[in-house]
């Protein structure tokens, strides 16, 4: 799932709109304390005009463009759209004053206070949002790691069309030439930006790295690597084509700004910031309530797992989640402690067929209480401290295991393009029945190429439908 650039420079714009219109109503209540050394800054006359400047400096928001490239203006330049952006909102209620013939008696020197403090405030205001939103923006870099794929002659013109405006949004983490050969000892490096692989094994090395999105920039006499667009596309990658002479649109598009370029974004979900937004304020919230359950529920499972069989309460596991992270996934444990050691005398038995390992009457299953924990679920719960985490989501697919995600054939990546979830549309739609791991990666790109927040809360609330009929563990 893919939140677009475009919506996420908006959102950053409606933060500049608050703070802005904060230092303004705080300009204006400080020079009238100042002017009149009163605090009751609701007479008539002065609360007209303090409604008249907020209004019109939310206008001017939407009209002016002084907000474009904010993260990337130095000091010098902030402090020039400061004072424009000041002097507009000033003139503006000045040409509204005139033109309604407004008989207002306002003090002037009120008003060179307010034009004063509102420079200096919200200058200030927005050096402090900037600082805080660039630190946002650089921790939030290893969730975007991007792959730029070009030429030998064209790599120095890609690697700068992203970095000679200070592009916050993205870490670059490697080149792949099109031109170069598997066996050839070229360049290593580019503009400190390393080359990792030829277009030859390219696939290969975003299956087996942690890559979110990959940015093309091929000359128009190149021919254009199909075979490689197609396979990200199949591993759920987000692209992005810089525009020359396009002729093939794959997948969910929108056109927009990536640093200097205007490129073609491809990905399986185009998601806005708000939807994003509320996915995550959905999983703060789903988890807290999970984790009191969960903290309830272990005070009386806890003692008979350890009862059952002395060792740890919970179980540990590395899992595979988005665009091949790896994390720590925990559970209620349901098993003997050497669970793990006997799995390879059971392969055999494995009733699915592909990347999936899963067993009828599994006799790793402590009797009694594990069957208990995992016919109802209970053992899932620990999870929600991932979920709350953002290693997991609430809804999502089922978080593979390593030795699975080294089976997958490139298609299969597409799972793992979102966060993995607790429950799914696998886990609601008869997964007792399924067999099949192809089903399960088209059940699992059917929820991607479909979600939205209405489609989580039905999943969740058939999975409570679930649990509570007794129709299997998750």
């Amino acid at each position: 799932m893919y939140s677009s650039i475009t919506e996420d420079k908006w959102m950053r714009h409606w933060i500049l709109l608050a703070v802005d219109t904060c230092t303004l109503i705080l300009s204006l209540i400080l020079s009238y304390f100042i002017r009149l050394q009163s605090i009751n800054f609701m007479r008539n006359e002065y609360k007209n005009v303090f409604i008249m400047l907020v209004l019109i400096n939310v206008v001017i928001f939407f009209l002016a463009n002084n907000y474009k490239d904010f993260l990337q203006r130095g000091l010098l330049k902030e402090s020039w759209y400061t004072f424009v952006h000041t002097v507009v909102v000033f003139a503006a209620v000045a040409v509204y004053f005139v033109v309604t013939q407004s008989n207002i008696a306002v003090s002037r020197i009120f008003l060179f206070l307010f034009i004063f403090s509102y420079l200096i405030l919200g200058f200030m205001g927005r050096i402090v949002i900037k600082a805080i939103l660039r630190n946002y923006v650089s921790k939030q870099q290893s969730n975007k790691k991007l792959i730029i794929v070009t030429t030998q002659k064209k790599a120095e013109e890609s690697v700068k069309l992203l970095t000679n405006k200070m592009y916050y949004d993205y870490e670059l983490i490697g080149l792949i030439l099109l031109d170069r050969k598997a066996q050839e000892n070229v360049q290593e490096s580019i503009l400190g930006l390393p080359v990792v692989c030829s277009a030859e094994n390219a696939l290969d090395y975003l299956k087996n790295n942690i890559v979110d999105e990959v940015l093309m920039n091929v000359p128009s006499r190149v021919k254009f690597p199909t075979k490689l667009w197609d396979g990200c596309v199949e591993m759920g990658i987000t692209l992005h084509r810089c525009i020359q002479g396009i002729n093939q649109v794959l997948g969910e598009t929108k056109i927009e700004r990536m640093g200097s370029a205007i490129v073609l974004t491809s990905s399986m979900r185009l998601a806005s910031s708000w939807q994003i937004v509320a996915k995550r304020l959905l999983d703060i919230f789903g988890s807290i309530v999970g984790l009191l359950i969960c903290f309830v529920v272990g005070l009386f499972v806890a003692p008979l797992i350890y009862k059952k069989d002395h060792g740890p309460v919970f179980f540990a596991q590395t899992r595979v989640g988005k665009n091949g992270r790896r994390f720590k996934l925990y559970k209620f444990r349901s098993m003997y402690v050497d669970a793990e050691k006997k799995k390879e005398e059971l392969i055999k038995q494995n009733k699915m067929q592909g990347c999936m390992f899963k067993l009828e009457n599994d006799p790793r299953i402590l009797p009694g209480i594990g069957t208990f924990i995992r016919k109802t679920s209970i053992d899932e719960l620990p999870q929600f401290w991932c979920v709350l985490k953002g290693d997991m989501s609430l809804v999502g697919t089922r978080p593979p295991l390593v030795s699975e995600v080294k089976e997958y054939e490139y298609r299969h990546k597409r799972r793992l393009a979102i966060k993995p979830g607790i429950t799914g549309l696998w886990q609601v739609s008869g997964r007792n029945d399924i067999t099949d791991f192809e089903e399960i990666v088209a059940l699992d790109s059917e929820y991607i190429s479909t979600w939205t927040i209405g489609l989580d809360i039905k999943v969740l609330l058939k999975t409570v439908a679930v649990v509570f009929c007794g129709k299997g563990s998750m």
